[in-house]
């Protein structure tokens, strides 16, 4: 009995000692003021800040874009799509709705309001980004947002193009 109890309380102080003597786990950086700053400059059209938010190999996955793939390669190539979006979408903004950070991650929920250069027609659209941080710059993003719920806000209609 004696043995028993003495092996308990060996395994118990082990246990606990084990416990004690564990680094916390390490924080995650918390890189909000980043993808402020990207929100910023697709508010402003002040691409300039691109400079220093992108990493030089920046790549964006969208449903949508000014490339034919819907990928975009580059600083360059980012800050014409900002520049494009702003020239066909009147008052345009980016409102996020909650930001949720994981590791080297910004997963942010967000709505855009403007209006359709073409048609003067306000719209609104729901969407999600995935921003990956790399060395304190982004370098990757997925955008996702129902780009045919816009159109047809704006005054756009869809139509099925003529078989051969």
């Amino acid at each position: 009995m004696k043995t028993r109890l003495l092996l308990l309380f060996v395994i118990s102080a082990s246990i606990a000692f084990m416990g004690a003597c564990q680094q916390p786990a390490a924080e995650a950086p918390d890189y909000t003021h980043l993808g402020d700053a990207y929100v910023s400059a697709w508010n402003t059209a002040n691409v300039d800040e691109l400079d220093v938010l992108l990493d030089d190999d920046f790549v964006r996955y969208s449903s949508y874009s000014i490339t034919p793939d819907r990928i975009l390669r580059g600083i360059d190539e980012m800050k014409e799509e900002i520049l494009e979006t702003h020239k066909f979408n009147l008052n345009f903004k980016v409102i996020v709705e909650e930001t949720i950070t994981h590791e080297n991650m910004l997963i942010s929920r967000w709505r855009i309001t403007a209006v359709w250069a073409r048609t003067g027609k306000p719209f609104e659209v729901m969407g999600m980004s995935i921003l990956r941080i790399r060395d304190g710059k982004i370098y990757e993003e997925y955008n996702y947002f129902d780009r045919l719920f816009a159109f047809r806000q704006a005054g756009m209609k869809l139509v099925l193009e003529e078989e051969e």
